[in-house]
């Protein structure tokens, strides 16, 4: 029996933000990604998957909950 594991990393997210122009040019911190790398990971929907525009949505939310504060 064959099995294949997907992997996403810090970095991937920190790139991503980055891509989206996110917190006015400063980069997020490896803590803040790993933070949303555990949100993607927690709230993770087999039927869609992990992607780029999933990881970009995590990556909103993260943002707009710390402006919120």
């Amino acid at each position: 029996m064959k099995s294949i594991q997907i992997s996403w990393c810090t970095e991937d997210v920190i790139f991503q933000a980055e891509l989206m122009g996110i917190n006015n040019g400063i980069p997020l911190t490896e803590e803040q990604a790993d933070a949303i790398l555990d949100n993607v990971e927690h709230y993770h929907d087999a039927t869609i998957g992990i992607n780029w525009d999933v990881i970009g949505t995590h990556i909103d939310m993260y943002m707009d909950k710390l402006n919120d504060k």
